[in-house]
């Protein structure tokens, strides 16, 4: 997954956003589970739920349906670890 992530969206659009992840090192691994949370601007959280795991990509739907800046937090488990990654969605 890459860092520094910028989605922009107009206000009223229904995406899926998609994330390959992959690893570094190119050993293989499995996703075991992952979630996203979005939060406005003023910190309140929006939504939550299960992403959908397709081997290594990861999958939700984003409704764009208040304008402003949203900050999705990714978390998946790999094996032990848990990884964070964040996105930033914009809705004008």
């Amino acid at each position: 997954m890459a860092n520094n992530i910028v989605l922009h969206l107009d206000q009223g659009e229904r995406r899926r956003i998609q994330l390959d992840v992959y690893s570094c090192a190119d050993e293989p691994f499995v996703i075991l589970d992952a979630t996203y949370d979005i939060v406005n601007c003023a910190g309140n959280e929006v939504e939550s739920g299960k992403c959908i795991i397709s081997d290594k990509t990861l999958s939700f739907m984003f409704a764009a349906t208040d304008k402003g800046r949203f900050v999705v937090t990714i978390t998946l488990t790999i094996a032990d670890e848990i990884i964070k990654e964040k996105m930033v969605v914009s809705v004008s």
